[in-house]
């Protein structure tokens, strides 16, 4: 019985974090998380959600990775302006 009951409990404190995982992960979704970071002189990182590129600020111009998305590249870009 035992056994039983620590079986039910591990499995309800799975499923709850199944739920809590899933929450999370939708709300990450909804909205963006952006950050910027300097690595080194001119060369910074930029992180949308789950997803990081970098780019370099040279004097023709800033040379940048793919953002993985349209909308995230029009945002990176936009980003980009203020660095």
């Amino acid at each position: 019985m035992k056994h039983i009951l620590q079986s039910l409990v591990c499995a309800l404190i799975g499923i709850a974090e199944i739920g809590a995982s899933k929450q999370a992960f939708a709300q990450a979704r909804k909205a963006p998380k952006w950050s910027i970071i300097k690595i080194v002189g001119d060369l910074y990182r930029s992180k949308n959600n789950f997803h990081a590129s970098v780019f370099l600020v040279s004097p023709n111009g800033v040379i940048a990775t793919d953002p993985i998305i349209t909308a995230a590249a029009k945002l990176l870009k936009a980003k980009i302006k203020n660095v």
